[in-house]
């Protein structure tokens, strides 16, 4: 456990030294955006539309999205959503890995992952990223 604190510290610390400010904003390479930052971020966007959405009813729908997704993939399906993403469970099979505590080799048993693989707008995103922001990606990757 004390070494998953130091792995996020040194993640964090990483993220605060590939921080690029620009006149206009401060983009924030590397962090974390959680459930709150997106609930204010919907409330915010919705400011500017004839359907206003509070804080507490983006979260709502937040808890319930996760929910319902959860509910289908438990069911064994993919769950599509057209332009954003879509989640889908993978059978993993047996494989062998080490313990990181140990160095020891250890087998791994079989069972089911979820992946998740971006939709189009989302890939285009990441697609026509300037080089700047790219290299601060990748400098906090190393």
């Amino acid at each position: 456990m004390a070494d998953k604190k130091k792995d996020a510290k040194a993640t964090n610390k990483k993220a605060a030294t590939a921080v690029k400010k620009d006149a206009k904003a401060k983009v924030e390479v590397g962090t974390v955006a959680n459930t709150g930052d997106i609930v204010k971020g919907i409330a915010d966007l919705s400011k500017d539309t004839d359907r206003k959405i509070s804080q507490a009813d983006a979260a709502h729908v937040i808890r319930l999205m996760a929910q319902a997704v959860g509910n289908e993939i438990a069911k064994g399906k993919r769950v599509q959503l057209t332009g954003f993403v879509t989640f889908y469970p993978s059978y993993r099979g047996p494989r062998k890995g080490n313990n990181v505590l140990t160095g020891e080799s250890m087998d791994i048993p079989a069972g089911v992952a979820l992946m998740a693989k971006a939709a189009g707008p989302l890939k285009d995103i990441t697609h026509n990223m300037d080089e700047k922001m790219v290299n601060a990606i990748k400098a906090i990757n190393e």
